[in-house]
Formats: C-alpha cells, sequence, structure tokens
C-alpha cells in the first residue's frame, strides 16, 4: 500500500504527460545521460515482492550493464514461460528503453523530465509486434530510488485505449 501511495503522485504525471500533447518534454540531454548512469548503479540481483492484481508475491529482478557501457538489460522471471527483458539505452540525446514482453510485443518508451532525479519516467513512444496501439502492451512506467539499495516500481499496461492494471514492485538489492 505504501508503494501505491508513493508513487500515485508519479502516474497521474505521467498519465497528464501522455493526455497533454507536448506538455511532457522528453529529458534534456543532461539530466538524461545522468538518469541512465543512476540506472546503471542497479546492476546486480535483487529481491521483493510483487504485485499484478491479487496477492504479493515473490520477485527476483537482475540488472547487468552490457555493450561497454552503452545498455542496462533488466530480466524479470527468469526461467519462467513470463521471462522477460528490458533493455535501457541513450538514444541519441535521449534516454529509452525497450520492453520484450512475455506477450510477444515490444514497447519502447521515453524518459520524460522529472524535476525529482529519484524518480525516472517513461512513456510509450512506439512497438513492434502490434497491428494497433489498442492491443494490450505495456504503456508506462515510474522507477523511484529509495536509496541505493532499494527501489520502487510500478509498470502500467494499456488496452483498447484504457488502463488495465499496473504491476508493482518493491526490491532490495541482494547483497
Amino acid at each position: 500500500m505504501k508503494l501505491v501511495l508513493a508513487l500515485a503522485s508519479s502516474l497521474v504525471l505521467v498519465g497528464a504527460c501522455q493526455s497533454m500533447s507536448g506538455a511532457c518534454k522528453t529529458m534534456p540531454p543532461e539530466q538524461a545521460q545522468a538518469a541512465f548512469a543512476r540506472l546503471k548503479t542497479l546492476e546486480g540481483r535483487w529481491t521483493g515482492q510483487a504485485r499484478h492484481g491479487g496477492d504479493p508475491f515473490p520477485v527476483e529482478v537482475t540488472y547487468h550493464v552490457t555493450a561497454a557501457g552503452s545498455a542496462l538489460e533488466e530480466k524479470l522471471f527468469v526461467g519462467t514461460a513470463h521471462e522477460m527483458v528490458t533493455m535501457y539505452h541513450m538514444d541519441g540525446e535521449q534516454l529509452m528503453l525497450t520492453h520484450y514482453c512475455s506477450a510477444g510485443n515490444q514497447p519502447s518508451m521515453v524518459a520524460r523530465t522529472d524535476p525529482n532525479m529519484d524518480v525516472v519516467k517513461f512513456t510509450f513512444s512506439r512497438a513492434t509486434n502490434m497491428k494497433s496501439k489498442d492491443e494490450m502492451h505495456m504503456h508506462s512506467g515510474v522507477i523511484r530510488f529509495v536509496d541505493a539499495d532499494h527501489i520502487e516500481a510500478i509498470w502500467s499496461g494499456m488496452s483498447e485505449g484504457k488502463p488495465v492494471g499496473d504491476a508493482v514492485f518493491d526490491v532490495r538489492r541482494v547483497r
């Protein structure tokens, strides 16, 4: 519950960015580079709780800096039918991600401005393996750095132009 309340205002802002064309800009280059550098500090193994609909369940997430430091790989639900990979990277001056979803599509999102550098917000940009953006897909996300060893995230799905639920993660670095 604490996580949902802590990130609710961030999700409202992400929604406002989506509905007010041009209201939220991509991050300035210096902020995008700083946010990407901060994301790369996640390298390692993380465990905690996730919730998607029902009761919380245990989750493990791994992060790996790869491609000579130009990408951060996130793996979720490794070894299961729902295994997914998200790749974070710079595209010129923009911080982006591509989410390789167990649903078989690959939405890409761009980081948006936020005065709070402890929060990185991503919103839908484009996708592959989707006939239209009305198909179910991950549409936005918020990662909040609680401290160096604790993050909270909410990833929001869309289908037929409507929110379909959030995947909420509260994980800590394994030492």
